[in-house]
This record gives structure tokens, C-alpha cells and sequence, in this order.
């Protein structure tokens, strides 16, 4: 497990632990060059041997470097790395600032029906521009952990690890 300072890659630093899913985790990192925060997607131990999860690890990077869309995470580099011995698949991506759907019921915050219009239709924007690609992009994972919302307000749908391209 990456800790904070540690340099993974060429020019990524370290900040701290954002989550963990089956067989990922993210991290918020520094990209030293460019001087921007980033979120690196890690695939480490076991999974990286594992084909399927590699399988699907390599298509949410496929499918993450053709989207432009402000609901989508900005792809910036895939790689693979040296770790104690062992090796990592890292995903780099647009670090969303804000706090997830999730982490807004959980804290019960109340939003008002006009707010609550306005982020599904914007999801539904999203959700719009994926289904519209060639081939259309399926992301099979939404519910309100997978959505932040901006710090300026917008919505994003995160974590493409269960996508499907579907022609």
C-alpha cells in the first residue's frame, strides 16, 4: 500500500487514500510536473495477476482515454509499476473535487427538489454522451457512491471499472 509522500511513477506523489473497491484502490496524488492533483487507481496484490480483474482494469482505461465530457473524469496516463517486490496497474485520472452523493445522504443533508431536478438532469446529460459513443458506453455501476458533485456544483460519474462497450 502506497503511503503519503511516497513517489509512484515518474511524477506522482502520494497525498492520501481517497477509497477501495473489489480489487482497486484510489489514491490522491500530486503530479510533481504539471503541479495539479490527481486520482491514481491502483490495481495491487493479487488482482494484478488476476486476468479478469486486469481485463477490466484495462477497459475502464480504454474507454476513460475517448470520453471528453465534464460528467467524466479527464484520462491522463495508465501504467505499470514496481512495488516492493511486486508490481502495480495504475490508472491516472482527473482528481473531481467534492463530495459524492453518498457522503450527502449519509450526512442527511436535505437538497431542495429544484437541486435534486437540476443534478439528475445533468446525470441524464452524462449518462446521454456515453450511451451516444460508438460504441455506446455502458457504465453498470451508478449509484450515489459513483457520483460527486463539484465543488462549482456539476456532477460527475466516477469509477468505470464495471463498463461495457457495447456494439
Amino acid at each position: 500500500v502506497f503511503a503519503p509522500g511516497e513517489r509512484i511513477g515518474p511524477r506522482y506523489e502520494i497525498v492520501r487514500p481517497l477509497g477501495q473497491g473489489g480489487f482497486a484502490r484510489t489514491f490522491l496524488a500530486r503530479d510533481v510536473e504539471r503541479g495539479r492533483a490527481v486520482a491514481l487507481k491502483t490495481l495491487l496484490g493479487r488482482a494484478v495477476t488476476d486476468l479478469k480483474s486486469i481485463e477490466l482494469f484495462e477497459r475502464e482505461a480504454t474507454v476513460l482515454v475517448g470520453l471528453r465530457h465534464r460528467g467524466v473524469p479527464e484520462f491522463v496516463e495508465f501504467f505499470r509499476t514496481g512495488i516492493g517486490g511486486g508490481s502495480a496497474a495504475v490508472l491516472v485520472m482527473e482528481f473531481i473535487d467534492g463530495v459524492s452523493l453518498a457522503q450527502v445522504i449519509a450526512q442527511r443533508t436535505v437538497l431542495a427538489p429544484p437541486r435534486v431536478l437540476e443534478l439528475l438532469l445533468e446525470l441524464l446529460g452524462v449518462l446521454d454522451y456515453l450511451h451516444t459513443r460508438v460504441p455506446t458506453i455502458l457504465h453498470r455501476d451508478i449509484k450515489p457512491a459513483n457520483v460527486i458533485v463539484r465543488t462549482e456544483g456539476d456532477p460527475v460519474l466516477v469509477d468505470f471499472g464495471a463498463v461495457r462497450n457495447v456494439f
